[in-house]
């Protein structure tokens, strides 16, 4: 069915699909974020504003949530940094959160929280880490770089990831067994 077929009624799934868009951070969009992070630390505009500097009302015009970013003044970089500082969140962690999260709830799912914190971890070594490894490499000049190890790299990431964890239950299990056979 094409878009111009289904903009009639509005079908139950798309009542569903709209409570979804509802919930999900607009592109890009940091503000959704940071009060998520400010309503589970329980931070106020007004603590926000004491711990940052930042005047009340300027923070208030920063943080409106508004159906058009667009219409919201613009954040400075050190206002931005600032406020993710306050609020214990990296940069890269608040990047990362932003440009993956689709779903606020996820917020709240403590695997992605602590897998966000270790993915920015990763993320914030890794090219130098990377530089320097391949600096060892005899006749290397840079060229044999391509951007399409992205796809292999991440998915030996992902892959190595689950069997650490794999092998961290099995461990637990035996573990937990041996104890119930003493």
């Amino acid at each position: 069915m094409t878009s111009l077929a289904s903009s009639g009624a509005p079908s139950s799934t798309d009542e569903s699909k709209s409570a979804e868009e509802s919930a999900a951070i607009p592109f890009r969009d940091y503000i959704p974020y940071i009060l998520q992070a400010m309503s589970d630390q329980n931070v106020s505009v007004r603590k926000l504003a004491l711990k940052t500097g930042i005047r009340r009302n300027r923070l208030s015009n920063l943080l409106r949530p508004t159906a058009d970013p667009s219409t919201r003044e613009s954040m400075t970089l050190v206002e931005f940094q600032t406020i993710l500082h306050v609020l214990q969140i990296g940069f890269i962690q608040a990047v990362l959160g932003v440009e993956t999260l689709r779903d606020l709830d996820l917020l709240h799912d403590g695997r992605f929280s602590t897998m966000m914190q270790m993915i920015s971890e990763v993320f914030a070594s890794l090219p130098l880490s990377l530089v320097h490894a391949l600096n060892e490499v005899e006749g290397m000049d840079g060229t044999e770089i391509r951007r399409e190890w992205a796809g292999p790299l991440r998915d030996g990431v992902v892959d190595r990831v689950v069997r650490e964890v794999i092998a961290i239950i099995e461990r637990r299990a035996r573990m937990e067994q041996s104890f119930r056979l003493d």
